[in-house]
């Protein structure tokens, strides 16, 4: 390997963050990570409207909006689970929704599956996007955190 060369390395997933309500949320919700996110997923731009945000018995993680409607963003620190699954389709009806956006460390393949089923049988303006979250360092250079997307709507367009 050249002199100044380095390979990235996985970092575990607890040093980035230990609690999605108390680290993660607030952390996502900062405008240059949604930047980001918007960006990996080929959105224009997102807007936070409220993070936490009550969703009859639980609270449903972020609502977002771009131009061409509501976001809903669920966090999931750990593999998904059906428990979440069922949340994120009840706050989607609940608060009008046309995007959906999971993010987890990691998707369990039915959960993948129930997406694309979902991006494949609904209407045209509904979509649903699975992205996992890693993390990397390079030498000693902080971590940094990447979004991978895992499934996102059929035939999905990526914005110039």
């Amino acid at each position: 390997m050249k002199p100044g060369l380095s390979h990235p390395r996985r970092v575990p997933f607890n040093k980035g963050w230990r609690d999605a309500a108390l680290e993660f949320t607030p952390w996502l919700t900062e405008q240059r990570n949604l930047d980001r996110l918007a960006y990996t997923l080929g959105i224009n731009e997102l807007k936070l409207v409220q993070d936490e945000y009550p969703a009859h018995a639980f609270k449903l993680g972020i609502l977002c909006f771009d131009d061409v409607g509501l976001f809903i963003i669920v966090n999931q620190l750990h593999k998904t689970d059906d428990r979440y699954l069922g949340q994120i389709i009840t706050s989607a009806a609940r608060v009008g929704a046309m995007r959906v956006i999971w993010i987890a460390k990691s998707f369990r393949p039915e959960h993948l599956a129930t997406f694309e089923f979902l991006n494949r049988n609904t209407t045209d303006d509904l979509k649903f996007f699975a992205v996992e979250i890693e993390l990397w360092r390079i030498a000693d250079l902080p971590v940094t955190r990447l979004f991978n997307v895992a499934c996102k709507p059929t035939n999905w367009a990526m914005v110039d």
